[in-house]
């Protein structure tokens, strides 16, 4: 029995033991490179929905560009404050030469020469006119002088937003292909119609930061040469006030004569 059962247990080994390759397997086909893609193939991946996302936020980082350098350029320290122009209106308002020190303000435009101006015109009034004049006038060019700037601020909060609207277009197309394919799309089509959706989000966070830091950095510079020209102007026009203080300064005659 022992010998039967040894012989049926070999024969069943041999039945069921693996047959031997006929053949040497193929060799694997060798890996096929990735496709390189070009910035502008990446950047402009989303089909005409986004293609049209990706052009409204390169607009907007031109006009970005645009504002922060034309905001550097007027706030440059030539164009604001004239710290010898000061001194010449200073000399000639101590002399009583006021028509004399507008014309020179005329002459040199910029943020101190329209103060100086507008307090040289209240010169033939009393100390509280010049000043009322000096602030209405600061005030009107530190407006002046934010007006532009504050359109990076809306740059930064609408460049996020242009690019979400991509994101969340390019996400709805990629679920809707995954939907509606029984079979044959996989997670690695998937990831590329994310990855494609998420550009314009991307593009569109290096558009707004950029901004806001300009829109900080220009308005404390604004901030600053307001202040400076603040205090160049009380300096220049010091003798009229110390005039109605009592200093003995003659009267300036007013910049304009009034008829009758």
């Amino acid at each position: 029995m022992v010998v039967l059962l040894l012989a049926a247990g070999s024969g069943a080994a041999q039945d069921y033991a693996p047959a031997a390759p006929t053949s040497a397997a193929a060799p694997a086909a060798p890996p096929q490179p990735a496709e390189t893609l070009t910035f502008f193939q990446i950047m402009f991946s989303g089909g005409p929905l986004g293609i049209l996302v990706m052009l409204g936020l390169v607009a907007l980082s031109i006009a970005a560009l645009a504002l922060a350098i034309d905001g550097v350029w007027n706030l440059r320290r030539s164009a604001v404050n004239q710290p010898q122009l000061a001194d010449e209106v200073r000399g000639l308002v101590a002399a009583g030469e006021l028509a004399q020190a507008a014309a020179r303000c005329d002459s040199q435009p910029g943020l101190l020469a329209s103060v100086l101006a507008a307090g040289l015109a209240e010169g033939g009034g009393v100390w509280s006119d010049v000043q009322k004049a000096l602030e209405d006038s600061l005030a009107r060019e530190t407006a002046r002088l934010h007006r532009p700037v504050e359109y990076l601020g809306a740059i930064a909060n609408v460049a996020p937003l242009v690019g979400l609207l991509g994101t969340l277009a390019g996400m709805l197309v990629a679920f809707k292909q995954s939907a509606g394919s029984a079979a044959g799309f996989g997670s690695a089509q998937l990831a590329g119609g994310l990855y494609q959706a998420l550009i314009p989000l991307v593009v569109s966070l290096l558009i707004a930061i950029p901004s806001l830091a300009a829109l900080v950095l220009l308005r404390s510079r604004i901030d600053q040469v307001v202040a400076e020209a603040a205090g160049a102007a009380l300096s220049a026009l010091a003798p009229l006030r110390r005039r109605d203080q009592g200093g003995g300064l003659p009267l300036p005659p007013p910049l304009v004569n009034e008829d009758g």
